[in-house]
């Protein structure tokens, strides 16, 4: 016979275990690694060539192997109002989380920080925290004269 080799089916295996079975039906395992939303980070999402494919031992097997959900870059939502750093943050992909920062001293109602920080790199559909200054009087803390 040819004396070819199956490639075997290690889709949905962690990475480690998918790289030994490779390894021992004599082909050679090589990692590529892809965000993938569904799929949870280091486990194999195919092959290449695919699983049940004849090749000759020896032949190079690429694991497409996931990286989790996409990273996405975290926005700037500093100095923006509440509502347009809101929007610049579920528009990028994420959930928001808004906090008051009493000691702002900011224009009320003005992202002062964020967490994580612009330009981090984050989950998509993780959470951004924004911490605004205290809106209208209203929602001052009031501040009792002696």
């Amino acid at each position: 016979g040819s004396g070819g080799v199956a490639v075997p089916q290690v889709s949905g295996l962690p990475v480690k275990q998918a790289t030994e079975q490779v390894t021992h039906a004599g082909l050679v395992p090589k990692e590529h690694d892809v965000a993938n939303a569904t799929v949870q980070k280091g486990i194999v999402i195919s092959t290449n060539p695919a699983n049940g494919s004849l090749v000759a031992r020896g032949t190079t097997v690429t694991l497409i192997v996931s990286t989790g959900a996409p990273k996405v870059k975290v926005p700037d939502a500093v100095h923006q109002s509440d509502t347009n750093a809101k929007n610049t943050l579920s528009n990028a992909g994420f959930q928001v989380k808004e906090e008051t920062d009493q000691n702002s001293t900011a224009p009320p109602n003005t992202v002062v920080r964020q967490n994580p920080q612009a330009g981090t790199l984050a989950a998509h559909g993780a959470t951004v925290t924004i911490f605004v200054s205290p809106g209208d009087a209203s929602t001052r803390p009031t501040t009792l004269l002696a």
